[in-house]
């Protein structure tokens, strides 16, 4: 007896990073230039920042972006989920998906004290350095999908 296949081919995945406006808090400089790339590729326009303080300085005077990507800990000054915080209380920005990124997220810390982190700080996702890139732009696309969805 024959049996007839088929074969199923995934539908075009919808680019929602083409022309979306990505911003990175990364006190690294390699690190700052390897995201950029990255997302450029993806059809993103990708500004990044040194510090939490320019990048909130950069929301206040453009807007808000597509998705904010913010390390944890970025030197001196302002902390990310402390960036996070801060715009998450503003109108303009409650509801721009933001993801934390840090080297130490697991050290010490169980996923229900990750998971109380994330609802005190409000940051929609975080992500553990070094970068897992295609995993990250999965993360951004779903993120931004869901974004516009709910603004709908």
């Amino acid at each position: 007896m024959d049996r007839e296949r088929t074969t199923i081919q995934p539908g075009p995945k919808e680019n929602v990073l083409q022309s979306a406006t990505i911003l990175v808090a990364e006190d690294e400089p390699v690190n700052r230039e390897l995201f950029k790339r990255w997302f450029e590729r993806q059809g993103a326009v990708v500004t990044t920042f040194a510090t939490a303080e320019e990048l909130a300085d950069y929301v206040r005077d453009h807007g808000s972006p597509s998705l904010i990507f913010s390390d944890n800990n970025l030197g001196s000054g302002m902390k990310g989920v402390d960036l996070i915080r801060r715009l998450k209380d503003q109108p303009e920005t409650r509801n721009t998906p933001m993801v934390l990124m840090s080297g130490d997220f697991s050290i010490g810390k169980s996923p229900q004290q990750l998971q109380d982190d994330q609802l005190r700080y409000g940051f929609d996702a975080a992500i553990n350095k070094p970068f897992d890139f295609p995993r990250a732009t999965d993360l951004a696309r779903r993120l931004i999908a869901e974004s516009a969805s709910s603004s709908k």
